[in-house]
């Protein structure tokens, strides 16, 4: 790309896994290039959000009762929890023209869940779950179109409507699927481990 002074940038975290960094000025036409280059069709750039989460210590407080000198007192205790670090990867893949790096995820042992509205780009939808299928990869799809019955191992209905709301419509069963998942693993689902809350009171 003439102009674009492309770096680089190393990352110091569990993954490893460097950055590109582009200049302001550039950034839009060197996305619209790895986008638009027929050898490169770089999954309409697609999103990809990792997070490195380091070893951890948590140490907690707390009060317990004990006999002291024949005398029941109150101490507090602290205790600590060590938490193994790890890389959590989430993909947010759109449909792609040519099917590169993404496919090289998909195994037995990983299921996709794919949004498939039932729109003007219904075909490429199928074209790419027929690809992910073709590679023995378990796929869940949430859909208001009517899909061939063998396209995919479950299926999410979702009653077709404006194609303006299909946003909004389409979401919800993500939002009940995650919540069921994080019960079944035990995870708190008031405190999200991921997301950080505000709130402003006036």
């Amino acid at each position: 790309m003439p102009g674009a002074l492309p770096q680089i940038v190393p990352n110091a975290g569990v993954a490893t896994q460097p950055s590109l960094l582009v200049d302001n000025g550039h950034a839009l036409a060197v996305a619209r290039f790895l986008r638009e280059d027929p050898s490169l069709r770089l999954d309409y750039v697609s999103n990809v959000t990792g997070l490195d989460w380091l070893d951890a210590v948590i140490q907690e407080k707390r009060k317990v009762k004990q006999v002291i000198e024949g005398v029941e007192r109150e101490i507090e205790e602290t205790t600590e929890l060590k938490k193994p670090g790890y890389l959590e990867v989430v993909y947010h893949l759109y449909s792609m023209e040519l099917k590169h790096g993404p496919l090289a995820l998909i195994n037995s042992s990983m299921p996709s869940l794919v949004v498939v509205p039932d729109d003007e780009l219904l075909s490429k939808n199928i074209s790419t779950i027929e690809q992910i299928r073709a590679r023995g990869g378990p796929v869940i799809a949430v859909t208001s179109a009517d899909l061939p019955p063998y396209l995919a191992d479950a299926v999410i209905r979702v009653p077709s409507g404006e194609p303006e709301l299909d946003p909004l419509l389409l979401n919800v069963p993500l939002q009940l699927l995650a919540y069921h998942v994080a019960a079944n693993l035990g995870r708190d689902i008031d405190k999200p481990r991921n997301l950080a809350k505000s709130v402003t009171v006036e």
